[in-house]
């Protein structure tokens, strides 16, 4: 059976009733009944707000005409093309709003116009979200400073609420923008499908996806990703006791701004947790710009732990620290799984770093006092080799730690100027070495 274009929703197929049509949403093709359902309205770009809406016949022409069609409205379906947005979009709770696919060229692009001014796209109406949701939706700002933000939400939403499929593109000001004090009110997460922020920020303050105040709930997003975004990709705000949030995939590419340039903050958090699945962070450079954090934290019992992370080689700029806190505290526990850091460092607290490089530090690295170095070099042998900043400044005063590994003379690392005061325990000797700086030797100092 060949369905009709999705695009065209007014057409009925040959095969199927002459009492349906369908249309291609979040859950494949919606099979609309052209029997009013008086909970749904349609919405399309040739409509008309002075019919009833009620099937894809008689649609709107706007998301605002079918929410004022009266009644309890539940459900908005909008077809393909670009609407453009003049007044805010506020979103009832229990309703839902549901576009075609953004993996199509033509999906549904909900456009803010010159008249909505520093209005977001869409809000809320006063109160909490308690079910609903919004799905396949294009949200795109005016790509400049002077307009407002994207999806902006106050008040509470609890988990029978969701968003999947949405997209914020061209924001002055934030691409989302939420203030709700309790996610996930019944102990569920509030579970967030994949969220996209494309340029946001533009008036050099804003963020991708800014969450604020979500106490002590839990929030689950399945895939939040970024590109070119002025501010933060992400930054959460006041995470209350034992709240977190979750990330399952989380991808950022390139930053553009001067001073915001970390992809995740954590601000005024006391004791939470973020829990990221996959951490990709690819080409981080723009305008030359030199970013210097990708997760900034200021609290001392957060937590964060990361499964997986890739960061890519982003060119002659790279990032200074990998993981910070960027004021005087260390997350109470950081767990990194699999990390796969190209010449990058972790913050740690109060300047000092932990790096993960191939180049030994002596010489090379500049790190406050008691920063760690692990290098992974082909003088150290089959594994690596691990330095602390004991003394001085600049790039000097690195002094390997005592890690004692067992080794035959045959499997030792090769004695170089970067191994001073290493030790391994030589195995034929029964009897530990040490290296200065060209060759093994015992305790008495005699070469091995």
């Amino acid at each position: 059976m060949t369905l009709p274009s999705p695009i065209d929703t007014r057409q009925v197929d040959d095969h199927l009733s002459s009492h349906e049509v369908w249309h291609e949403t979040l859950h494949g093709f919606h099979n609309a009944y052209l029997t009013a359902n008086p909970g749904i309205r349609y919405v399309r770009v040739d409509g008309d707000d002075g019919d009833d809406g009620l099937t894809w016949q008689t649609a709107k022409a706007s998301v605002v005409g079918a929410q004022v069609a009266g009644g309890t409205i539940a459900r908005i379906y909008v077809g393909a093309g670009t609407y453009d947005i003049k007044t805010p979009i506020e979103l009832v709770d229990g309703q839902s709003i549901e576009g075609v696919s953004t993996h199509s060229a033509l999906g549904t692009m909900l456009k803010a116009h010159a008249d909505l001014g520093t209005d977001p796209l869409i809000t809320n109406v006063a109160g909490n979200l308690t079910s609903g949701g919004l799905f396949w939706l294009q949200a795109r700002g005016t790509n400049d400073a002077s307009g407002g933000a994207g999806i902006v939400f106050t008040g509470n939403i609890a988990d029978n609420w969701t968003m999947d499929h949405v997209q914020a593109n061209g924001f002055s000001s934030h691409g989302f923008h939420w203030d709700i004090p309790g996610p996930g009110l019944a102990g569920n997460p509030l579970t967030i499908g994949v969220v996209n922020a494309f340029q946001c920020g533009l008036d050099g303050v804003g963020d991708g996806f800014r969450l604020e105040a979500p106490g002590s709930g839990r929030v689950s997003f399945d895939y939040l990703g970024g590109d070119n975004n002025g501010g933060s990709l992400l930054v959460i705000d006041r995470l209350g006791d034992n709240a977190m949030v979750q990330i399952h995939n989380l991808k950022a590419e390139r930053t553009i701004d001067d001073t915001h340039n970390v992809i995740v903050d954590i601000l005024n958090s006391t004791n939470g947790m973020l829990s990221i699945g996959g951490f990709y962070i690819f080409h981080n450079v723009s305008g030359g710009v030199t970013p210097t954090d990708l997760i900034r934290v200021d609290a001392e019992q957060f937590r964060l732990h990361v499964d997986y992370c890739h960061l890519s080689e982003p060119g002659s700029n790279k990032y200074t620290n990998g993981f910070t806190d960027g004021i005087t505290t260390i997350p109470a526990a950081v767990w990194i799984k699999q990390p796969h850091f190209h010449n990058y460092s972790m913050g740690l607290r109060d300047g000092r770093n932990l790096w993960m490089s191939t180049t030994f530090p002596e010489g090379n690295l500049v790190a406050e006092v008691g920063s760690l170095a692990i290098v992974t070099h082909a003088s150290a042998g089959p594994g690596a080799a691990a330095y602390i900043k004991d003394e001085g400044s600049g790039n000097t005063g690195w002094k390997a730690i005592n890690g004692i590994a067992a080794h035959t003379d045959a499997s030792r690392p090769s004695c170089v100027a970067g191994l001073t005061g290493y030790m391994i325990f030589n195995t034929d000797d029964g009897a530990p070495n040490w290296c200065d700086g060209t060759n093994w030797v015992d305790a008495t100092g005699t070469t091995t």
